[in-house]
């Protein structure tokens, strides 16, 4: 089966959910001797024009490089590459706005399959203006209408489709990598050192929310570093101003974006994880930072909680100041117990099962399948001279 993942900004990621995903989802299909997976990829982000990454092929392809056009320009491209030299079996387009163009294989490649994954509500986020969130609504609607099956990484997106949009979509959550270190040789480098800081992983935009974070760790008496890990997305402004409070604060470290075993060793070694974010898909910061084994502080939204339960983190109204300081200060002074340590093997060995990455690849393959059944279908009852286009 010959597999090209659209609309993602590249792999290996640097940073983003949507990037990790298509990153641990292609490397896994191209495990499998049938498929043959290939991958587009912006120089400007990977920092490379490399051609293949872990029996994955890349195509590295240029865009115009701003918030607005990167895209959609890069997006458009890849689908022409797609439809002229790779000729796909199964075209899968990763987000809303990539979506918006998922119709050009529906006419043009009648045969192939078309799947989406609806990773998260990008119209909410507040760097988009008014047609900025009018495009990312209409690409919501089209992840509905264009594709012949459309993936929800949570549950509660699935419920959105349902409820906002009368469709029924599949649900293949987000995953975890269960591989383990128990290193700590990249964390001398910062002068870090185990159970010794509080950790936030995240894009750093205003969504986020990472500058409550800093603010409330201000009320913090401890000598615990805060260590913030994360770039820019198109937001140097925000940026800039988590700097700013950063001088302010001299326990506040910023690291910039961290991948591969730097990361892993920082998310193993954490006293402590926080997350503020206002809106989420499914946040793989979370399921990683709960398979590490650290205690949680999560902002009370409906992404996390599908995650959590209520005894496995402490929660907080996202821009409750106060809240988030309790939770902290709580977590700090009570979550080293044995009682709950237990709790958090057991929130282990369960995120090791729901969320493995192996068995979403061999989920994601079933909705290939499923849709290819209904390409056949359409096929078959359709008029020979037209092309039939959900």
């Amino acid at each position: 089966m010959r597999i090209v993942m659209i609309g993602q900004k590249g792999i290996p990621a640097r940073q983003g959910g949507v990037e990790r995903h298509v990153e641990e989802l292609s490397t896994r299909l191209a495990r499998f001797a049938r498929n043959e997976v290939t991958v587009y990829t912006r120089p400007h982000f990977t920092g490379s024009w490399r051609r293949s990454y872990k029996g994955v092929r890349l195509v590295p392809l240029r865009s115009i490089p701003t918030k607005s056009l990167d895209t959609i320009t890069h997006t458009l491209r890849s689908v022409l590459h797609a439809l002229l030299f790779v000729r796909p079996d199964v075209y899968h387009f990763h987000g809303v706005g990539p979506t918006t163009l998922a119709w050009m294989p529906r006419v043009f490649a009648p045969r192939a399959t078309v799947v989406s994954t609806f990773h998260s509500q990008d119209r909410f986020n507040r760097k988009w203006g008014i047609l900025g969130r009018i495009f990312l609504y209409f690409g919501e609607w089209a992840t509905m209408r264009f594709p012949h099956r459309t993936i929800a990484v949570s549950r509660s997106l699935q419920q959105i489709a349902r409820r906002e949009y009368a469709t029924e979509i599949e649900y293949v959550p987000n995953g975890v990598d269960i591989r383990r270190t128990r290193k700590t040789d990249r964390l001398k480098k910062h002068g870090l050192k185990r159970d010794g800081y509080v950790l936030v992983v995240s894009r750093l935009i205003p969504l986020k929310r990472v500058h409550e974070i800093v603010e409330a760790y201000k009320h913090i008496k401890t000598d615990m570093p805060l260590v913030i890990v994360g770039g820019s997305s198109y937001s140097d402004d925000y940026v800039e101003e988590l700097q700013q409070l950063a001088q302010e604060d001299k326990r506040v470290k910023l690291l910039g974006v961290q991948t591969g075993e730097a990361l892993a060793q920082l998310f193993r070694s954490a006293r402590l994880f926080v997350t503020a974010s206002e809106t989420e898909g499914l946040p793989i910061t979370l399921l990683e930072a709960a398979y590490s084994g650290a205690p949680l502080v999560v902002s009370d939204i409906t992404e996390h909680e599908e995650i959590l339960a209520e005894d496995e983190g402490r929660f907080f109204i996202p821009g409750n100041e106060t809240q988030l300081v309790k939770a902290i200060r709580d977590s700090l002074r009570y979550d080293g117990s044995e009682t709950a340590k237990a709790r958090r093997r057991k929130l282990q060995r369960r995120i090791a099962t729901e969320y493995d990455w192996n068995k979403i690849g061999e989920a994601v393959e079933c909705v290939y399948e499923k849709a290819a059944t209904d390409c056949r279908v359409h096929e078959q009852h359709a008029p020979a001279t037209q092309t039939k286009v959900a």
